[in-house]
């Protein structure tokens, strides 16, 4: 995906991973901005699961707003080998996980490389 911008994801469910988003197994997004993902639910990452491969080259002006995980990431969950590039302005609120990660949860292999 070479940009996103200006989208509004909301009240999405799924039954597994990612109520809003989910990417995985070598994914590349090439910039997104002005992203709204609520109200969204999931087992594992409410709002956005990445896995295994997925780089965010720069995301900036994303809000994440009242998703709900079952275990892991509430609002956003990232797992082996994902990058987030550059990240600005982002907020992540009222976010709730059942086990780890109410606003993120994050493990191993995952990189940020600068956040402002």
């Amino acid at each position: 995906f070479e940009a996103m911008s200006h989208m509004n994801i909301s009240a999405c469910t799924a039954g597994e991973y990612g109520g809003g988003m989910s990417a995985y197994d070598d994914v590349t997004f090439g910039a997104m901005s002005d992203m709204n993902i609520s109200a969204c639910t999931a087992a594992d990452g409410g709002g956005l699961y990445a896995y295994d491969d997925v780089t965010f080259e720069a995301m900036s002006h994303m809000n994440i707003s009242a998703c709900t995980a079952g275990e892991y990431g509430g609002g956003m969950s990232a797992y082996d080998d994902v990058t987030f590039g550059a990240m600005s302005h982002m907020n992540i609120t009222a976010c709730t996980a059942g086990e780890y990660g109410g606003g993120m949860g994050a493990s191993a292999g995952v990189t940020f490389e600068a956040m402002s």
